[in-house]
């Protein structure tokens, strides 16, 4: 769901049945629609199974499709045009650019966290250069609701962590944002920690 269009995905490689993903995220279109790529003989398969949802009955739907051209239910039409249109910016920048520029940023954005005393809570080597979890423990006077509200008045949205009983947050480095962005991020939160330190 949050690697598809960022990550290669070898679905032989890695014997996937099938992927999910959503039209937002790393294809960086509107949120509301999804999609999935299976294997036909996993579909095959599926359709001998009781279908145990109405909505979300993946060989329902295919069969449906494949039928009449269009989908069981009422299709959230704004988001499949944006998914269109997400599609074609994609192929433009490719895959591999967009990596390029998710890395680039997502450096810029772990060198400036950790020169500012903030702690990933995954180990540098094995993060997906996505989202990024930071331990802020060490930041003197840091209050994750502070922050948040600082940066979202300036544009900027950052997410809680999910650790419990630490002072976290996550910040993502995707979608149609590049090393700019972060550092505009890193200039405002600099600003937020000399109001700590008052």
């Amino acid at each position: 769901m949050s690697s598809f269009a960022a990550v290669p995905i070898d679905m032989a490689a890695a014997n996937l049945a099938g992927l999910a993903a959503s039209a937002n995220k790393n294809l960086q279109g509107m949120a509301g629609a999804s999609f999935v790529i299976a294997r036909a003989d996993a579909l095959a398969a599926a359709r001998q199974q009781p279908p145990r949802s109405l909505y979300f009955d993946l060989a329902a739907e295919e069969a449906y499709f494949s039928a009449h051209g269009q989908m069981r239910f009422t299709a959230p039409v704004q988001a499949l045009y944006a998914l269109r249109q997400a599609l074609d910016e994609t192929l433009a920048e490719t895959v591999t650019a967009r990596r390029r520029r998710y890395d680039e940023s997502w450096t810029c954005l772990i060198d400036g966290l950790e020169a500012r005393g903030f702690v990933p809570i995954v180990p540098r080597e094995l993060q997906s250069r996505l989202i990024t979890a930071v331990d802020a423990c060490n930041i003197p006077g840091f209050e994750f609701e502070q922050l948040h509200d600082y940066l979202f008045a300036r544009g900027i949205t950052i997410y809680p962590g999910k650790v419990a009983g630490r002072e976290t947050f996550r910040i993502a480095n995707i979608g149609a944002i590049d090393r700019r962005d972060i550092a505009h991020f890193l200039l405002h939160l600099d600003a937020y920690l000399a109001s700590c330190r008052q």
